[in-house]
């Protein structure tokens, strides 16, 4: 009651504590590489991944490179695969008529006694698929997508027969390697977008915060998916952030550490194990206990918080004539209903022990329930 006395010296002493104390938050949270800066995250994680995207995309080349010098642009393919897929086709549409008309442009390129198929020109065509897979773009822009990955795959089949019958087993395992780092680069590039957007001038850093606070709520999904598209040296920052900055008190005071902002959210988060676990994992085990004895002291300071009325006009009232004074104290005391009570404390020792005291207590109060209109009592 003395601190919901608005300047009085015990609710400044209160707020000086709780002030104290979310500095000492902050700077806590700063120990598990926590900012209040999530833009600031978002554009180094957006760097590390454009980084890694422009190595896995030099090393992609490297190899398809080194594969390429060492088959001879004239070496003649057996499009072995490309024909087996082009019989399925042709027997699924019903006929050659129903092939599109790029299709049926390539299958005459492949099947041409005059003019075989060499290297040079698989590979252009593989090049003029791959830009229609990604952009949409070139002769064979019109194609439905999955029958272009189809083709695409098939002559990579046919590529890798290639360049085994020319070096052997050393230059298909380095095909081999060319082709995942190629789909490891499409799959990082996918992402990219996927959290950035198109145009990449987007930021991550909603997608962290709404993970967070649905992970509070059990949805485990967010999690997981902004945790794949994360650098794994960016993770403990980027989730430590999230997890700072959806506990952040936007107050007039400025961007203060929200103890009740941090109740609900890393309370959420406990209750959902499979959310919390993969948190911890990211974060490191020694930040396990730190988050609960955070979490203990963020409940307590906001149950203090929650005994005080938030405009403190009401107790300020009560406090200022006095609960106690000997008005309103002689008021109840000597009413019907106070003097039963009293009648019944005398009786029985006291209305806590219970006894005839409290019997008589109940009925007073029970009196009081029960007589409709009597607003007086």
């Amino acid at each position: 009651m003395t601190r919901d006395i608005k300047a009085s010296e015990a609710a400044a002493r209160f707020e000086v504590v709780v002030d104290e104390a979310a500095t000492a938050a902050q700077e806590a949270m700063g120990a598990i590489d926590a900012t209040q800066d999530i833009s600031l995250v978002s554009a180094n994680i957006f760097t590390k991944l454009t980084e890694a995207q422009a190595a896995l995309k030099k090393t992609d080349g490297d190899l398809h490179t080194l594969v390429d010098k060492q088959i001879p642009p004239s070496t003649i393919v057996s499009p072995n695969n490309m024909m087996e897929l082009f019989d399925k086709t042709v027997k699924k549409l019903g006929g050659l008529d129903n092939l599109s008309s790029q299709e049926m442009s390539l299958l005459n390129k492949i099947t041409n006694p005059d003019t075989p198929l060499t290297y040079f020109a698989l590979r252009r065509e593989m090049t003029a698929i791959g830009k229609a897979i990604e952009k949409g773009e070139g002769p064979y822009g019109n194609i439905d997508q999955t029958a272009l990955r189809s083709i695409y795959r098939a002559m990579g089949s046919d590529r890798t027969l290639v360049a085994e019958s020319i070096g052997g087993s050393e230059l298909r395992k380095t095909l081999n390697l060319a082709n995942r780092t190629t789909v490891q680069r499409k799959e990082l590039e996918k992402r990219i977008i996927k959290s950035f957007g198109k145009d990449l001038q987007g930021s991550i850093a909603s997608e962290l915060t709404k993970a967070i606070n649905l992970g509070a709520k059990g949805n485990v999904s967010g999690l997981n998916r902004i945790l794949k598209a994360l650098p794994p040296e960016l993770r403990r920052e980027a989730i430590a952030t999230a997890i700072n900055v959806v506990s952040i008190d936007k107050g007039a005071r400025g961007l203060d550490f929200g103890f009740a902002q941090f109740s609900t959210v890393m309370g959420g988060l406990k209750r959902n194990s499979d959310v919390y676990k993969k948190i911890i994992d990211v974060l490191g085990p020694d930040s396990s206990q730190f988050l609960d004895d955070l979490l203990e002291v963020s409940k307590r300071i906001t149950d203090a918080r929650g005994r005080v009325s938030q405009t403190g006009k009401a107790n300020q009232a009560l406090i200022a004539e006095g609960l106690t004074a000997q008005n309103i104290a002689m008021q109840i005391w000597n009413s019907s209903i106070g003097r039963r009570v009293v009648r019944g404390v005398a009786a029985g020792g006291g209305v806590v022990s219970g006894g005839p005291a409290g019997g008589m207590a109940a009925d007073a109060i029970t009196d009081v329930l029960m007589s409709a209109g009597k607003t007086d009592r």
